[in-house]
């Protein structure tokens, strides 16, 4: 019914008529404050993107990828070596770096590896993702355990504990759909035909 970016603004105003008008825990005085934290996050968010897509830029005038592809190429020949591989570069990058990032700066240095390989770029979408989000909570040093940690008020330790038996299903999920495409591709191939 909507894009995401619709659906983003019904659930905002959505959110601000039943906080405003229903429960009414929400005053016209912490407007600003919001506005000013909501403005801030972007800006944040819009520079990462800004220096991700200046790092892509210059890798990709280096002609990294390139490089790239012809090591693994020279290294392995088979198709789920390299799954491997990658799945372990985009696991530990989640831990250290922000999901818009990875995925803007890797995305197009591992693009000529994918398609030198035959992997499907729909499949590779979806374990890229996956990747990232663990990694995004994985301890000791993803990102997210200390967003959770400041909205929640509590230890990092604490979260890392709520958050660590939630990994081994991820894991086995990603090992799953990263062996067996078809767990991902079943849907796309009906749709697109």
């Amino acid at each position: 019914i909507f894009t995401p970016t619709e659906a983003a603004v019904v659930a905002v105003v959505y959110a601000f008529v039943i906080s405003f008008f229903v429960y009414r825990t929400l005053q016209l005085k912490d407007m600003l404050k919001m506005m000013v934290g909501s403005a801030v996050t972007s800006a944040l968010i819009l520079v990462i993107m800004g220096a991700a897509s200046v790092f892509g830029w210059i890798v990709t005038m280096e002609n990294i990828p390139a490089l790239i592809r012809d090591f693994i190429m020279a290294t392995t020949d088979q198709q789920w070596v390299v799954l491997i591989i990658l799945n372990l570069v985009f696991l530990v990058a989640g831990c250290f770096f922000d999901i818009c990032a990875i995925i803007l700066v890797f995305t197009p240095m591992i693009l000529p590896v994918l398609t030198a390989f035959q992997i499907d770029l729909v499949h590779w979408g979806v374990v890229e993702v996956l990747n990232v989000c663990i990694g995004f909570l994985t301890p000791p040093f993803g990102v997210g355990l200390y967003v959770l940690s400041d909205l929640s008020g509590l230890s990092v330790s604490q979260v890392m504990k709520a958050v660590t038996p939630f990994l081994i299903p991820l894991l086995i999920s990603l090992t799953l759909i990263t062996f067996f495409p078809q767990l991902v591709l079943w849907l796309p191939e009906i749709v697109f035909g």
